[in-house]
C-alpha cells in the first residue's frame, strides 16, 4: 500500500485517495488467463454495468457520461469524489473488527468450533447493520 500521487502541493487527492481500487490477480492463479481477461472485459463495460448495478468501476467514460450524471444521488456522490471527502455513515470500524478478533479468538482457544464461530460473527454482524 502506498500514498496516491498528489501532483501539486496545494492540491487535494483527487478522489483517488477514497475511491481506487485495482484489478489483481495472484501470481499463483491457475487461471490468470482467464482471469485478465474477465477484468479486461468487466472494464470495457464500465457504463453498463453501473446502469445495471448502481456500482460504479472508476473509468473516467462512466464518471462524465450523461448517463451516469442523471442517475439518482450521483451528483452527491460525484461531489464527494472530486473534493476527495467522501465520509459514508458507517459503524465503528472497532465494532467490525471486534467480532472478526472475537470469532478467531474462540476457535484459538477451543472454546468453539470454526463453523459455530463463523456463524455468531455472521449474526453479529447482521445486528451492526440494522441497528
Amino acid at each position: 500500500m502506498g500514498q496516491l500521487p498528489v501532483f501539486n502541493a496545494k492540491d487535494k487527492p483527487a478522489g483517488g485517495a477514497i475511491y481506487s481500487y485495482s484489478l489483481l490477480v495472484p501470481k499463483t492463479s491457475k487461471q490468470s488467463v482467464e482471469a485478465w481477461k474477465f477484468g479486461i472485459w468487466l472494464s470495457s463495460k464500465g457504463q453498463r454495468y453501473f446502469n445495471a448495478t448502481g456500482v460504479w468501476l472508476g473509468d473516467l467514460e462512466t464518471l462524465n457520461s450523461k448517463d451516469t450524471a442523471k442517475s439518482d444521488n450521483w451528483a452527491a456522490f460525484k461531489e464527494a469524489i472530486d473534493t476527495g471527502e467522501f465520509l459514508p455513515t458507517v459503524t465503528s470500524y472497532l465494532q467490525w473488527t471486534d467480532i472478526v478478533r472475537v470469532m478467531i479468538e474462540s476457535v484459538i482457544l477451543g472454546t468453539t468450533t470454526p463453523e459455530a464461530a463463523a456463524k455468531t460473527a455472521q449474526a453479529d454482524a447482521v445486528k451492526l447493520l440494522y441497528n
